[in-house]
């Protein structure tokens, strides 16, 4: 089967029905699925590809639907009578297999993004070529960690504390973009949030911080670094490109990063999407491996603040990750609290190296870095859309 990857699904428009338009379902199911209208007002979540199987396939459109929002889906579903149950449909969701849905399949959507884009169009110097891993070989970076903040986050919130708290923002590159521009009011019931114990199952994970909000580090909020308040019409929400780092450089939201942001660090601390598990027990609405963990993988070393597993999963992509130099042990801690104090041990490790120290662990790590860059690289995202066909295939 040919594909077209500059479209969702990549497949010919002749071989793929939308049966619904968006005046037949409710913003509710939009939210769960995370769809739009097409350019002819169908809803481009839900739709058949009769050619493959005779369900309907709903699509979570590159994000990831938790076990309590799939089964508000059917119940939204089943409300407007519209005959789509989990015996006649295929979910394809973000990675979260939902085991107790054997219609669901895993497909990695950001992967998929990944091996379309970044290193042909937002990253084209990857794979670094031997000039420049001379250079970097030779280059003391001035900085010791970056670490690339979006959305506030309750979990987020705790570790620019505790880093701040510290003084290790002293010595790294700190984003806070804070796109939807909560209030401090706001900021400090993220904060607060993190840290409470008495929550219901599944949001029942928390991180016992024994610190109080630092009022006057977020009095500063946003940190923006690469970017330039907003909003504009063509980049909202503080996203708008610094020319200090943009103007020679593809700028493309929260996918760009300056190549001096890379060059400048020899380690990442990456907040991903999702932190809290219920320890372990629960996949949330939007936990996946997303952009954030590959810019670790390409570029250097780093330190995942994730749910547990995350590591283990990109392995399983044919990733080699960095525990030749990093105690990675953390990534199989399922305790939420545990494991977040885990990783800020080793983020304590790296910050009480010395330069050069720093420095060799990075240069040791060069090939793993350059092992990661040519798999994107060689890896078409056609071999995904296959194993994704084949899975839409076995499912009766």
């Amino acid at each position: 089967m040919k594909y077209d990857l500059n479209k969702w699904p990549p497949i010919d428009d002749k071989l793929v029905e939308f049966p619904l338009m968006m005046s037949d379902i409710t913003p509710e199911i939009q939210n769960l699925l995370y769809g739009s209208s097409d350019h002819l007002g169908r809803f481009n979540s839900i739709y058949k590809i009769p050619s493959l199987t005779d369900k309907w396939i709903l699509d979570c459109m590159t994000e990831s639907i938790s076990e309590l929002c799939i089964n508000e889906l059917y119940e939204e579903l089943n409300d407007l009578n519209l005959d789509i149950t989990p015996e006649n449909s295929i979910v394809v969701n973000n990675e979260n297999l939902l085991e107790k849905y054997p219609n669901v399949i895993s497909f990695p959507y950001i992967l998929f993004e990944v091996l379309c884009n970044f290193s042909k169009i937002i990253f084209p110097y990857i794979p670094y070529d031997n000039s420049y891993i001379e250079k970097l070989k030779q280059y003391k970076k001035p900085n010791k960690f970056l670490c690339l903040n979006g959305s506030a986050k309750d979990f987020r919130m705790i570790l620019l504390n505790e880093l701040h708290r510290k003084g290790y923002d002293n010595n790294g590159m700190v984003t806070f973009l804070m796109p939807d521009n909560e209030n401090q009011e706001q900021l400090e019931e993220f904060f607060y949030a993190g840290k409470t114990t008495n929550n219901p199952y599944p949001w029942d994970g928390y991180i016992e911080y024994p610190y109080d909000y630092n009022k006057d580090y977020f009095s500063k909020v946003p940190f923006l670094i690469d970017t330039i308040l907003g909003p504009t019409d063509e980049h909202p929400d503080n996203w708008a490109p610094n020319p200090k780092y943009w103007e020679n450089d593809f700028f493309r939201n929260n996918r760009s990063v300056p190549k001096s942001f890379f060059e400048d660090c020899y380690f990442q601390i990456t907040p991903e999407t999702v932190f809290f598990s219920s320890n372990g027990k629960y996949w949330h609405r939007n936990d996946c491996v997303s952009e954030k963990t590959y810019k670790g993988l390409l570029f250097n070393p780093f330190l995942s603040i994730s749910s547990p597993h995350t590591i283990k999963l990109v392995k399983s992509y044919g990733f080699q990750t960095f525990d030749s130099v990093i105690d990675e042990s953390y990534d199989s801690i399922e305790d939420d609290n545990e494991r977040f104090w885990k990783v800020m041990t080793e983020v304590d490790k790296l910050m009480n190296m010395s330069d050069n120290d720093l420095h060799e662990l990075f240069v040791e790590s060069l090939p793993i870095i350059l092992h990661n860059q040519t798999l994107v690289h060689e890896t078409t995202p056609e071999y995904l859309m296959n194993k994704l066909i084949e899975d839409i295939v076995e499912i009766k």
